[in-house]
């Protein structure tokens, strides 16, 4: 009997062992799958969070979908959402965010949804009904901070700046916000002039760049300081109304600087530039503010940089920045001398060619199509070559440009239009060019009448090379005492600096022009080599025209044909070339070589000026024909330049020597009244002319 009991209870411990060692497999098995269900759920987070930190939205898509299957959690479909709104896929974000049972959600949870769906009516461009869902985000969940930026954003770009400030008027500091968030915070704070806490933004935007970029460049270093980064969103982000009279104060203290600190011109000039200045940049910043706005909002401000809105946004900001430094650049002026300094209207002209010629240069690097980059390329050109012509030295390049194009862009040439001091730097260089441009023509005349309307005392003293121009068109004029009288006081301005020894180029022509050929020797060989390096090209043949003259004069008549066709070949001007090449042609002639002299016959018939130049040619002309044998053409040719009021001493010398060589030495005589008294070309004729009468 006992026995029988205890087998009873033996069986009933077994059984309840079975029991609950089947339990605890069950149990275990249960356990094993639950985990195994949570790892991968964590591991599908894992990789799509990978991916979508590398910019593979589409890989981590896939990874957040698989998470979602395995978990039934709403967070991977809520990121889901979010990165097809990045990818600007509104439609897909919007299918994947209505997944979403909202009713089942506490109110933390339907708050992320509302939140989401408000961006996704953001990328769409519905900005009232996102504002509506930012607005029941913020009553289900009040510390949204998101949500209520972006709404007071929306009232912002809807006319209710108020409304905007009343939203964030609680906040000292937004410290903590998102790096998106603050951009919005800063332009409002803007709008609404609270400057102390947009300067405060940017810090915390400043801090927040250069912590995710711990190699910055001094240059990003500085665009993310504080002070710099307020500065740069000043024009653009403040409101209509603030911005136009900021443009005013800022445009008035520019002209005013510059009247000061430049050469004074009319007070309109000023006027018409804080007008002109203030319309560009108000039309500009009613033309991008909403679409900056949206792009602010959106979140592709700094992801879309290449697009069209950011053209004018990029100008805005460059423009005040150059204004800004105009403030410092002009003071550098007062340290020129006063008739070096660019006129008033040409100082403020500097601005008006950075703002178009920046719209030129933005414009390469937008995204926008073909048509619009075309019309922005092309006004951003056009006004950029206007407004060229009165910044300093825009109308001398434009006029040089014109020049090389074979059209002429003349700046004030008519001397009846000219009157001391009403002159800019600008257009005392134009002058310049254009008298050597004269000279180089043979045009000596004008070149003489157009120095001595400008070239006054103080003109001297600051335009060297207008001065040499002057001093080259009396030579050529035969005016020799005039020409000494400039070159001495030339040499007591400049004594001392690197201009004085191109007033030896000038005296030693002119020494040679008068028969003095050892001091133009010396004079020439007197210049330093570092000096005649820099000397132009004009400068150079002139040096060697006199080192050739010098030859002569000793009777080295091969050096002399050396140093006369390195002169010619060197040579620049017209002018010029057809005074060297009338010396060279007379050595030829005299020493009978006949295959040169045809070489030069073909050489003048391209060389064709007008004034002094004709006479020259007709000259060389005439030496051909007479090596040619053909003594009624060169007759001819030679009679020619006495016709003309520019004759020169050459060409009545050569003519006189045909007379001599003929025998008319008393026909010869008389020639030596046209001929400037005590100049080299007379003494010969008079000398020839002596011995032709006495043979």
């Amino acid at each position: 009997m006992h026995k029988t009991k205890v087998k009873k209870l033996m069986k009933k411990f077994l059984f309840i062992l079975v029991l609950i060692f089947s339990a605890s497999i069950a149990f275990a098995q249960s356990s094993k799958t639950s985990f195994e269900v949570d790892n991968k759920y964590q591991l599908l987070l894992q990789k799509g969070q990978r991916a979508e930190k590398n910019g593979e939205y589409d890989e981590a898509i896939v990874s957040y979908e698989e998470a979602y299957e395995h978990s039934n959690n709403v967070q991977p479909l809520l990121t889901v959402a979010s990165l097809y709104i990045i990818r600007n896929m509104p439609d897909m974000a919007e299918k994947t965010i209505n997944r979403i049972p909202l009713e089942k959600l506490p109110d933390k949870g339907k708050a992320e949804v509302l939140y989401i769906k408000g961006n996704i009516h953001l990328t769409k461009n519905e900005f009232e009904v996102a504002g509506d869902a930012f607005s029941k985000t913020i009553k289900l969940n009040p510390d949204k901070v998101s949500a209520k930026v972006k709404l007071a954003m929306i009232n912002l770009m809807r006319g209710f700046p108020s409304r905007a400030e009343e939203l964030l008027n609680n906040e000292d500091s937004f410290s903590g916000y998102a790096f998106e968030d603050l951009r919005l915070c800063l332009a409002i704070d803007m709008y609404n002039a609270n400057f102390g806490r947009a300067f405060n933004t940017c810090e915390l935007i400043g801090k927040r760049n250069i912590d995710t970029n711990p190699g910055a460049g001094f240059l990003e270093l500085l665009s993310n300081q504080a002070f710099f980064m307020f500065v740069c969103f000043l024009p653009l982000l403040l409101s209509g109304l603030l911005s136009v009279i900021y443009y005013i104060f800022l445009f008035i203290a520019l002209g005013f600087t510059a009247s000061a600190l430049g050469k004074k011109t009319s007070f309109w000039h000023i006027f018409v530039f804080v007008v002109v200045g203030v319309t560009l940049l108000f039309i500009s910043h009613l033309f991008c503010i909403d679409d900056v706005y949206k792009a602010f909002i959106i979140g592709n401000a700094y992801g879309y940089v290449y697009d069209g809105i950011w053209i004018m946004p990029k100008v805005i900001i460059t423009s005040h920045l150059i204004a800004l430094s105009l403030f410092l650049i002009f003071p550098c002026f007062k340290l020129l001398k006063e008739n070096m300094r660019p006129a008033s209207y040409e100082l403020l002209g500097l601005w008006l060619f950075c703002f178009f010629f920046g719209l030129f240069v933005v414009s390469f690097q937008t995204n926008t199509d073909v048509a619009h980059r075309f019309i922005y390329i092309m006004v951003g050109m056009f006004f950029s070559l206007l407004s060229a012509l009165i910044m300093p030295f825009g109308k001398l390049m434009l006029y040089k440009l014109s020049q090389v194009a074979g059209f002429s862009l003349d700046g004030k040439i008519d001397s009846s239009s000219i009157s001391e001091g009403n002159l800019s730097l600008t257009d005392v260089k134009i002058l310049e060019t254009k008298m050597w441009n004269f000279i180089s023509k043979g045009e000596i005349d004008s070149a003489l009448a157009l120095g001595k309307k400008v070239l006054t005392p103080d003109y001297q003293k600051t335009f060297p090379s207008f001065w040499q121009a002057m001093i080259f068109a009396q030579i050529c004029n035969e005016e020799y005492e005039t020409a000494a009288k400039n070159i001495n006081d030339y040499y007591q301005i400049y004594q001392g600096t690197s201009h004085y020894e191109i007033g030896q180029v000038w005296e030693a022509w002119l020494k040679t022009e008068k028969g003095d050929f050892p001091i133009a020797y010396k004079l020439v060989n007197s210049i330093s080599a570092d000096r005649a390096k820099s000397m132009n090209a004009d400068e150079v043949a002139i040096s060697l025209l006199v080192l050739a003259r010098c030859c002569l004069n000793v009777k080295d008549n091969v050096q002399a044909h050396i140093n006369f066709n390195k002169a010619l070949n060197c040579s620049k001007s017209l002018l010029i070339k057809l005074i060297v090449l009338t010396d060279i042609a007379e050595l030829d002639s005299k020493m009978n070589a006949k295959q040169a002299m045809q070489k030069w016959k073909t050489m003048v018939e391209t060389l064709k000026g007008n004034g002094k130049c004709i006479p020259y040619q007709n000259t060389v002309n005439s030496m051909v024909a007479f090596s040619e044998g053909n003594k009624d053409q060169a007759f001819k040719l030679a009679s020619e330049c006495l016709k003309d009021k520019s004759h020169t001493g050459k060409a009545v010398a050569w003519y006189g020597h045909l007379l001599c060589l003929e025998g008319k030495s008393n026909d010869a005589e008389e020639l030596l009244s046209r001929m400037t008294a005590g100049s080299y070309t007379a003494d010969c004729l008079m000398t020839e002319v002596t011995s032709g009468s006495t043979n």
